[in-house]
């Protein structure tokens, strides 16, 4: 028998991939900024390396917010529970560093979901079909 996916997971899965599709947004947002900036300061040396610092960082930043939220997507989609559980912890610890209202509350949802949705549970802790008992 074949399980659908709990409609509390779907949303939790569905605003995780919206931060996702917010976080590639800004990278594409930020990869054109650094092509602008790069033809407009080329002749700066002196401005120029501090300016691909910042950019760096900022760059840095957005990796290190879509990391947690691709495999958190990626592992509740596979049915792992146990590491879509440590997975969301830790995005939702790397959210709290960075103060962001929005994505701490996606991440708390996403936990509460994981934890005490009982469908919700059921649904991650089965074995996939592939998998024949005797």
């Amino acid at each position: 028998m074949k399980m659908k996916m709990p409609v509390m997971l779907h949303v939790a899965r569905a605003l995780l991939s919206l931060k996702l599709v917010i976080l590639v947004y800004s990278m594409v947002q930020l990869q054109i900024k650094i092509r602008e900036a790069d033809a407009k300061f080329m002749y700066l040396d002196a401005h120029s390396e501090s300016l691909y610092y910042a950019f760096g960082a900022a760059e840095a930043s957005i990796y290190i917010a879509l990391i947690p939220a691709l495999l958190a997507v990626i592992f509740i989609s596979c049915k792992m529970y146990k590491t879509s559980l440590i997975i969301v912890i830790l995005g939702l610890l790397q959210v709290f560093s960075s103060k962001e209202v929005l994505s701490i509350l996606i991440y708390i949802f996403a936990v509460v979901t994981i934890l005490l949705h009982r469908p919700s549970q059921k649904y991650l802790r089965r074995q996939s079909s592939n998998t024949k008992t005797t």
